[in-house]
């Protein structure tokens, strides 16, 4: 009986010693993409808050004075201001209400078995597939060897390439596709 119990702890530490070692994997593969993230969301989200806390004009370029928080105490006191966030809440309610009933009401009608449900699964799924398309079709132009962007800024800047198949060639051809994967 210790025996086993012994087994059982033994494992339940190593299970959790391979758990947090895929987790600082994953954390660790993660991170950059993340920090692309933050850094891409926290700048406009910076300048927004520097700009509430200014009076700045857009119509006379460079016309800003400091005024701290007297545009949030002018946007609390407005009646106009609580009447946008009650019309604010109402919409995101309402919409998120009627997707989530549509969404559901579409799960379970594919999932049942009537009559054009292969139609109504096509009608759903097909767009995704489109997506698909048009991004290969965007990629593959993008690449053209002749009318190509990447050709033609490369041959701008006079880098070597710009006579390349791209997607022809071996060696460029599944690092494009790498590419268009990321």
């Amino acid at each position: 009986m210790e025996a086993a119990t012994a087994r059982l702890g033994r494992r339940r530490s190593d299970r959790r010693r391979y758990g947090s070692g895929e987790r600082r994997l994953a954390l660790a593969l993660l991170s950059p993409s993340m920090i692309v993230i933050a850094l891409v969301a926290a700048y406009p989200i910076g300048y927004a808050f520097w700009l509430s806390l200014n009076e700045y004009s857009v119509r006379v370029p460079g016309l800003s004075r400091f005024a701290g928080f007297d545009n949030y105490t002018e946007a609390f006191r407005s009646t106009e201001f609580w009447d946008a966030v009650v019309v604010t809440f109402l919409f995101t309610a309402i919409s998120v209400g009627l997707e989530l009933v549509i969404g559901l009401g579409m799960a379970l009608a594919m999932h049942e078995a009537f009559r054009g449900r292969g139609v109504l699964r096509a009608v759903v799924l097909v767009p995704w597939a489109v997506l698909t398309v048009v991004s290969a079709i965007t990629w593959r132009t993008i690449f053209e060897p002749n009318l190509g962007l990447a050709p033609q800024i490369l041959q701008a800047f006079g880098l070597p390439g710009a006579d390349v198949v791209w997607l022809g060639e071996e060696g460029y051809s599944l690092g494009v596709m790498v590419l268009a994967d990321v």
